[in-house]
């Protein structure tokens, strides 16, 4: 006697379709130009919390004294929103660049990353 549960679980397994397909080259630009963007973003958000932290620093006239220049330094510390971001996207785009050449030389080696993809409804 089968159960209509494991009934139901071999319909539905023969209803998906599976594909395989062979990922052979990455476009170096385009993982370049991802790579930054995510980047930028991780770095914004880095810039904006260290800004945070730069503001919240307390200065005094004594510190002043024992540091010359603390409080020019701390007060430019809202630059760190643009510095940062940027840095961190041309970064990004050097190591995404890397990472694409790597893989492509690999995968002519290899002959690419296999996957299957399975279609559901």
């Amino acid at each position: 006697m089968e159960y209509p549960v494991q009934n139901y679980q071999q319909t539905q397994q023969q209803a998906v379709n599976t594909t395989k397909v062979k990922l052979r080259t990455i476009n170096v630009l385009s993982l370049g130009i991802i790579s930054a963007i995510i980047n930028a973003v991780i770095g914004l958000i880095t810039g904006i919390i260290s800004s945070l932290i730069f503001a919240s620093i307390p200065i005094s006239a004594e510190t002043e004294l024992l540091v010359p220049g603390l409080s020019t330094i701390i007060s430019l510390g809202y630059l760190l929103i643009i510095i940062i971001p940027a840095i961190s996207a041309v970064l990004g785009f050097i190591s995404g660049i890397i990472g694409a050449l790597i893989y492509n030389l690999s995968a002519k080696i290899t002959g690419g990353l296999k996957m299957q993809y399975e279609e559901f409804y």
